[in-house]
């Protein structure tokens, strides 16, 4: 779990967590002299399981990212300076480690380690303006805005995803393996940030469990100047998504969803994921997803999601003679849509859903029935 030696010093200790409870651990110190690293793991004296980790060192474990919130659509929205979003439940290390500006857990965007050097380690403040006047080729809004904000979202979602269950033994995606030593590692995601060729278009290949999963970001040109979707936090959850439900249905195979059936939940899950971190109160309002990247208010289907059928006559009578995956996901994240509505009415609505799954509020409940459902 660790790269290092233990270097005798161990020690009883009770660690106060969180919600203020005190638990019972072995303090253990591990070294490696040769990557400068050193930590103190504090281990769980009943179960055994590790529950926090003391680093040692002065290098950054976090940062501060000039970004689009992770529950707002798109640069259309604006961009905030977000400060240590990381959680240190699902990301014990942070997300900078072993002295690069790569994650430790996942979504790796592949042009970091060209274009940021290591010059700029011990600041780890990713506060770059995007212009929106000029086309999202230029060196300053490619290196700077889009790669901070791919990377804060890949970041985010892997985090709340394994607070909902999407860890290592569940065939998660991320580097280090250090909650769980016995699962599969070395599969962070890639990102691949102004992918060439093609245009006005996004896609995601998931790989069997240790392997890593690769995301194509293409410009769309639907505008002028034209947008990157790596801005487009809608597109981002959305093909994100495609990298979960591929890993987890199936036992992290990566072998099934390929039925027209198959493929057109996979496309309504993703949307329907979207629009969960999209809304923002107990209020359920329509959704309307790629409005921003498609220049266009009606965004990138045929309804946007709403509880009126007046708006969205999508039903499940809908599927009968529709062989498009994109049509079908239409039905199933309109369904979802509805689901959720219902969810929130009965049971209100949860602020904290990202990083508190344990509440009985209708929009955590809805996101905890999303991923436990996946592996049944």
């Amino acid at each position: 779990m660790f790269d290092g030696n233990y270097n005798q010093h161990l020690r009883l200790a009770y660690l106060v967590r969180p919600d203020e409870s005190a638990v019972l651990v072995h303090g253990i110190q591990i070294q490696n002299i040769k990557e400068n690293a050193w930590y103190e793991v504090f281990v769980d004296e009943h179960t055994g399981q590790l529950v926090s980790v003391t680093d040692f060192g002065a290098k950054a474990t976090s940062g501060t990212y000039r970004a689009v919130p992770i529950y707002k659509h798109s640069l259309v929205d604006g961009t905030e300076l977000i400060f240590h979003p990381e959680d240190l439940e699902a990301s014990p290390y942070g997300w900078h480690e072993n002295w690069t500006v790569l994650s430790t857990d996942v979504w790796e965007g592949a042009t970091y380690r060209t274009n940021w050097d290591d010059d700029d380690w011990e600041v780890v403040a990713f506060d770059y303006p995007y212009d929106q006047t000029v086309a999202p080729t230029p060196v300053e809004n490619r290196d700077a805005a889009s790669i901070t904000n791919a990377f804060y979202v890949g970041n985010m979602v892997h985090d709340f995803a394994w607070r909902y269950g999407f860890k290592p033994l569940t065939f998660n995606v991320q580097s280090d393996t250090i909650q769980d030593k016995w699962a599969r590692g070395d599969d962070s995601v890639w990102i691949r940030i102004q992918w060439t060729p093609g245009v006005s278009d996004a896609s995601f290949t998931t790989p069997p469990d240790g392997q890593p999963g690769i995301l194509r970001l293409y410009i769309w040109n639907k505008s002028n100047p034209s947008r990157d979707p790596a801005l487009a936090n809608d597109i981002l959850f959305h093909e994100l998504t495609h990298g979960i439900t591929g890993r987890v249905i199936g036992g992290g195979s990566a072998a099934c969803l390929q039925t027209l059936e198959a493929k057109g939940l996979r496309e309504g899950w993703s949307d329907a994921m979207a629009e969960w971190t999209e809304q923002t109160s107990a209020t359920v309002d329509d959704y309307v997803i790629g409005a921003w990247i498609n220049n266009n208010a009606a965004g990138l289907r045929t309804y946007p999601y709403s509880t009126d059928p007046t708006i969205n006559p999508l039903r499940y009578s809908s599927l009968a003679g529709l062989t498009n995956v994109y049509q079908i996901g239409e039905v199933w994240a309109n369904v979802l849509h509805n689901v959720y509505a219902a969810l929130v009415q009965a049971h209100v609505w949860a602020s904290t859903r990202f990083t508190n799954p344990d509440t009985s509020e209708g929009n955590v409940i809805f996101m905890r029935l999303f991923f436990d459902s996946l592996s049944i």
